[in-house]
């Protein structure tokens, strides 16, 4: 019996000592740090420590960027806020691969969010600093919190300009001496070698040769309407005002034209020659369009050195009546070459 529990005992030994534990499925090994315990605990992070949940700081961080007026970090915020919440549930519930799976979506998220809204805040910061090295031209201004000085500064400044300016163009601008003509007297116009007296009805400028480019356009009552001039080629050469004097509406064709406007600039390709009663044309300078009606009632000439352009107006002046647009000539030049003449006459009403 001895002998046989001591045979046992020696193959038993012998088996164990051959077994190779490298080919069995089923082996014991050690367990790491690095795995999780079997003990229900938290896994462990690098430096050996156990994982924190920390979710009541990223729920903050989630709700300030909800919050945050943007919406990448709006999108952000709503993405952490949820993912958070699902680490938070699978902490409690010891799902381990779920919660750092979740943790990680969280922290992306978040971190996203929030490296936007630190743009955007450096945005505005350099445009603050921008608007406000912009004020630091007026210290006074901003030293006394109110505008009483920077409205004086932009006073002084204009006037300064406007002194500059008046200065340049005394001295830019030549003498001149004028022969004294009549002014603006007689309403007569002749176009493309027809006259035409100011006031006319349309159906006699019609007969002329003229017309305007939609003759049944409707003009209410007492109103007047500013319509492309053509002639009798179908050529645009300026533009008429038709006025309604009934108390009905009408269409251009029975109206009333008091005003004529002719172009000559290049771009308007406009191709009418005038003349008027003082013999004034296109062709009349500056100086001998003064010459022949005598100083304007107005002149305008532009400051812009490298623009040269200037505007002059005689009124029809009337003993019992103040100066009127509608009974006037403005003729313009452009670089010494008329560009546009406007003769009105719609006279005046009886006492």
């Amino acid at each position: 019996m001895e002998n046989e529990t001591r045979d046992e005992n020696e193959r038993f030994y012998q088996n164990e000592q051959s077994y190779n534990y490298n080919e069995d499925p089923y082996q014991w090994q050690p367990y790491s740090d690095s795995d999780y315990n079997l003990n229900g605990n938290p896994p462990l992070d690098k430096n050996g420590n156990p994982v924190k949940n920390r979710f009541g700081l990223k729920l903050t961080a989630s709700i300030l960027e909800i919050i945050g007026l943007n919406l990448v970090t709006f999108v952000c915020g709503i993405i952490g806020c949820v993912y958070t919440a699902k680490a938070n549930a699978a902490y409690h519930e010891e799902r381990w691969d779920d919660f750092l799976s979740a943790k990680k979506t969280s922290a992306v998220s978040l971190w996203i969010g929030f490296g936007i809204w630190l743009f955007n805040f450096l945005i505005v910061i350099i445009f603050g600093a921008i608007i406000f090295s912009s004020l630091m031209r007026y210290p006074d201004y901003l030293h006394d919190g109110t505008n009483t000085n920077f409205e004086s500064y932009l006073e002084n400044a204009e006037i300064q300009y406007e002194n500059e300016a008046d200065g340049m163009m005394e001295e830019e601008k030549p003498a001149r001496e004028f022969v004294e003509g009549d002014g603006y007297t007689t309403p007569e116009i002749t176009i493309d070698g027809v006259l035409i007296t100011l006031p006319i009805s349309y159906t006699d400028l019609a007969e002329a040769g003229f017309k305007v480019s939609d003759e049944e356009y409707v003009i209410n009552k007492n109103e007047y309407e500013y319509r492309e001039l053509l002639n009798k080629d179908g050529y645009h050469i300026g533009y008429l005002y038709i006025m309604n004097v009934t108390d009905a509406p009408i269409a251009c064709k029975d109206g009333i034209v008091f005003s004529v406007t002719l172009y000559f600039d290049d771009w308007q390709d406009a191709v009418a020659d005038f003349e008027l009663y003082n013999g004034v044309t296109k062709n009349t300078t500056p100086n001998e369009l003064v010459e022949a009606f005598g100083s304007a009632d107005y002149e305008y000439a532009s400051e812009d050195t490298d623009y040269d352009y200037q505007s002059f107006e005689w009124y029809m002046h009337h003993p019992d009546h103040y100066d009127d647009y509608f009974n006037s000539i403005n003729i313009s030049y452009s670089e010494g070459k008329m560009n546009s003449l406007m003769i009105s006459y719609i006279g005046w009403e009886e006492e």
